[in-house]
């Protein structure tokens, strides 16, 4: 006979089972909560969303470190149990069926596992809550001279070693995620290149890169992955790399150019000097970075860098081959200005007869009306000037018929203006007039 306070428990939590597979058997679980990692006294929240708006989801707690066991009630029937209802509190969504467990000032109590059930089914999930001593610890093994990179001095190249470390209690350490920034561009480092490990309660993971150019200037940020709120982070200091190599380039330049050669180093203390040489000999042309060329043949520059206070000399830094000015050969040049002269002459002669062609053609269209006009008018004039030679020529044979009758009729005037024929001349007086007459008539007709 169960009269026990455990067997009366047990019968109470076997009637909510039982209650609750009947009414909430068909829900089902749409969003599941995910691990969080929360700095102590800050806030946090697990979120829990079931398919079944009108159903209820329960909320129960394992403390990290105690075992499987101690589970804990945090949310049951509606209401928050004591003691999570001081600092707990449930958001309810009724339209999207969301349960949102609000975690605020958080204790590292609260760290361990969180349940979202289906009422009381078997239908659950679960996240888990990493609580934070403090942020992460960035730790980098900085030389104050930097460290040393690429060189031709022949010194050995150092080790980027930087750590993030942090406190935390939890069933899981946190993730961390370390990111490179340079020129405020950010860029993340694979997580496959950090080492990482745990011990009570302490996580550590661990950088390490060789030296090379494109760290110097670059800094990095150590900063948590999960966090709800905001992500806990740590700077490192601006990385120093040192470095002096030579550029090893080889040009050909002519007697009388200047050549300026530098050595690809992050030092200012270097100094430099130029040399002839033939193979056999040498000679000191300049002691600065600059040169001008005097001298047909190799030139050689060099360079000593100062590292961590110890002379490097850095190997070749350019090389330069000077060959003879080349003059310009007058008859090319001669040619070249009078093709160029000619060819502007011809250019201007194009444009001229563009020009007077568009001008004529212009004129052409403005004058022809004017051309017409005229011809036209002295055509009138013509016709005219026709029918007065006419009139004058029907005047002159009128004029010569006339005579004609007169003479028929034997009444001239002037016996030396025309000559007067006898009717008993045998000659047909209708038709022969006299020698005067003829000539009178063929002077009319002219």
């Amino acid at each position: 006979m169960m009269n026990s306070l455990g067997g009366k428990r047990l019968l109470e939590y076997v009637a909510i089972l039982m209650t609750n597979c009947i009414i909430y058997g068909n829900a089902h679980i749409t969003v599941k909560p995910v691990d969080t990692e929360v700095r102590v006294d800050d806030s946090t929240f697990f979120n829990c969303s079931i398919s079944n708006a009108s159903a209820e989801i329960s909320w129960y707690h394992y403390p990290a470190g105690r075992g499987p066991r101690d589970k804990r009630y945090v949310y049951l029937k509606g209401k928050i149990q004591k003691p999570y209802d001081e600092r707990y509190r449930i958001e309810k969504d009724s339209s999207s069926g969301s349960f949102s467990l609000i975690v605020t000032k958080a204790k590292f109590q609260d760290a361990g596992t969180f349940v979202c059930q289906n009422g009381g089914t078997d239908n659950s999930t679960n996240a888990e809550m990493i609580v934070l001593k403090s942020d992460p610890v960035c730790v980098t093994k900085i030389d104050p001279g930097g460290y040393v990179g690429p060189n031709d001095c022949g010194l050995a190249h150092d080790k980027l070693e930087l750590s993030c470390a942090m406190n935390y209690t939890g069933n899981v350490p946190p993730k961390l995620q370390l990111v490179k920034v340079k020129n405020d561009i950010s860029s993340p480092v694979d997580d496959s290149l950090l080492s990482c490990q745990t011990s009570l309660g302490r996580i550590i993971c661990t950088y390490t890169a060789e030296a090379n150019i494109e760290l110097d200037g670059s800094s990095f940020i150590c900063h948590t992955k999960r966090s709800r709120e905001t992500q806990y982070q740590c700077p490192t200091d601006v990385i120093k790399i040192i470095y002096a190599i030579g550029n090893n380039i080889t040009i050909v330049k002519s007697i009388g150019d200047n050549v300026t050669c530098s050595v690809n180093t992050s030092s200012a203390q270097c100094t430099y000097s130029w040399l002839w040489f033939d193979g056999v000999y040498e000679e000191t042309m300049s002691v600065n970075q600059q040169l001008a060329i005097k001298k047909k043949g190799w030139h050689r520059c060099k360079a000593t860098c100062f590292f961590r206070n110890i002379l490097c000399p850095v190997k070749e830094v350019l090389l330069v081959k000077a060959t003879p000015r080349q003059t310009a050969n007058p008859f090319i040049i001669t040619g070249a200005c009078m093709l160029a002269l000619l060819f502007i002459v011809v250019v201007v002669q194009t444009v001229a007869i563009v020009k007077l062609k568009r001008k004529k053609s212009t004129d052409w269209r403005t004058e022809l009306p004017k051309e017409l006009e005229r011809i036209l008018q002295e055509r009138q004039e013509l016709k005219q000037e026709r029918q007065e030679l006419k009139n004058q020529i029907e005047n002159l044979q009128m004029r010569a018929v006339n005579n004609i009758n007169q003479e028929r009729n034997g009444r001239c005037r002037n016996a030396n203006e025309y000559v007067y024929f006898p009717a008993s001349n045998q000659q047909d007086s209708n038709n022969v007039p006299s020698r005067e007459m003829a000539a009178y008539i063929e002077m009319a007709e002219i």
